[in-house]
């Protein structure tokens, strides 16, 4: 028995409806093609149950639709119970293992409480998931390939002395039975799938100073390039005595991470390359395609990831040293923040995941006061000295004058004047 207590609010597993009508096959068909789901008839979207006049028949009639309508046939479940006096029937679907699975000759998918047609791009990734393949693992189109940037690479990051022709069979590039996947062509010389666009702006995005496409190479050298091209524009030597020093303005291993995350979990079926964007003051690494399917956005951030996206690509790129493994690459990216005020940042779109990595400013370390008040500023945008005396308990002496540390130090920003004066946390621009 279901207790709608618990889960009053409908989400991207949970759906209400006040009785039967067709529209709630497409749900069934986005339950089967990802994590599965409840759609519970009888009741309203607000939560309040309302009941089933013949839950008997509505049971017959989803049963019915369903194994006409839904193909494959899903493995789902009907329970008929009694919520505060009235009768209900939840509809139970499992997560299909033979995606996609078609309502109409159409898949769909949960997009939060909405149910919408896959994209292109999401179908084409259910049909492989569906076949147990990856992208990476399909044949290549072109199979005249040569691999001597890969031969050579592998021979000095591993002392390797492996042909080029033993290599790419080796690797999971090459199969007798299929010939080169997709992975062989993206570490071939010949590769030809979008690569790596890097754009350097001013002090605004009107003013370019750098655009740099780095295309037809292998994936090895894209790498090799957006590292070259970053440490030509953020690491600056200073002459300290009789010494020339480099100070790296952003970490180079947050971002060498981020550039190996892009070309690991990426959507190569996306025709669009990686783009980062250089700034005066961050970096903005953008990797087209949204999350693996199966990985929220909290467990990424925890570094809880459970596959990767083209699996040939990131064993590879493990056996160079480019990650270290699926659940560090977070961790890698945010460790040499570790004391500084500003973060990387994670944003998870529908269509591609864009990490920004700020410029390390020299800041000077912190009062527990001090990184009290600027911990307020997660989670409210603006706030009033008054607001932050009554958040923190502080006299309004401590408030101010801590408060005025983080600004001369452009931590936080003024807003407006006088009596109406607010802070905010200085952003990226």
């Amino acid at each position: 028995m279901s207790d709608l207590e618990n889960r009053m609010s409908e989400s991207r597993t949970l759906e209400y409806k006040e009785d039967l009508t067709k529209s709630y096959l497409k749900t069934v068909s986005a339950f089967a093609n990802y994590d599965g789901g409840s759609i519970i008839f009888g009741v309203r979207d607000n939560g309040e149950a309302i009941g089933i006049e013949n839950p008997e028949k509505l049971r017959l009639s989803v049963e019915n639709q369903i194994n006409d309508n839904i193909r494959p046939r899903p493995r789902y479940l009907l329970e008929q119970y009694e919520e505060e006096g009235k009768a209900l029937v939840e509809l139970k679907v499992e997560a299909g293992l033979q995606p996609p699975y078609y309502y109409q000759k159409k898949a769909y998918t949960r997009n939060d409480t909405s149910t919408i047609e896959v994209s292109d791009y999401e179908l084409n990734d259910l049909i492989l998931k569906g076949r147990n393949l990856t992208y990476d693992k399909l044949p290549s189109p072109n199979q005249n390939l040569t691999f001597n940037k890969l031969t050579d690479t592998f021979q000095n990051e591993t002392n390797n002395t492996l042909s080029t022709n033993d290599l790419p069979a080796i690797l999971g590039l090459y199969t007798s039975g299929s010939g080169y996947n997709n992975a062989g062509l993206l570490f071939s010389d010949q590769n030809r799938f979008p690569g790596i666009r890097i754009v350097k702006f001013g002090k605004d995005e009107n003013t370019i100073w750098l655009r740099r496409d780095l295309e037809n190479i292998s994936i090895i050298e894209m790498m090799e390039n957006a590292l070259e091209t970053y440490r030509q524009q953020y690491q600056p030597e200073k002459i300290e005595g009789a010494k020339r020093i480099i100070k790296p303005m952003i970490p180079e291993e947050s971002y060498r991470e981020a550039v190996a995350n892009a070309l690991v979990h990426r959507n190569w079926a996306i025709d669009a390359p990686i783009l980062i964007k250089m700034y005066p003051d961050k970096i903005t690494i953008s990797s087209p395609g949204a999350l693996v399917e199966g990985v929220e956005p909290d467990a990424y951030l925890r570094g809880a990831m459970s596959k990767f996206r083209n699996p040939v690509i990131g064993w590879i790129f493990l056996r160079l040293g480019y990650v270290e493994g699926l659940s560090t690459g977070v961790m890698r990216i945010n460790a040499p923040y570790a004391n500084a005020c500003q973060k990387p940042e994670f944003e998870f779109l529908s269509n591609a995941l864009v990490i920004t990595l700020p410029v390390l400013n020299d800041t000077p370390h912190l009062t527990s006061e001090q990184n009290q008040i600027y911990q307020l500023f997660k989670t409210n945008r603006e706030l009033s000295l008054k607001e932050i005396q009554k958040l923190t308990g502080f006299s309004s002496s401590v408030a101010r004058s801590n408060t005025n540390f983080l600004v001369q130090n452009n931590i936080l920003e003024r807003v407006g004047g006088g009596p109406k004066t607010r802070y905010r946390e200085r952003t990226m621009r």
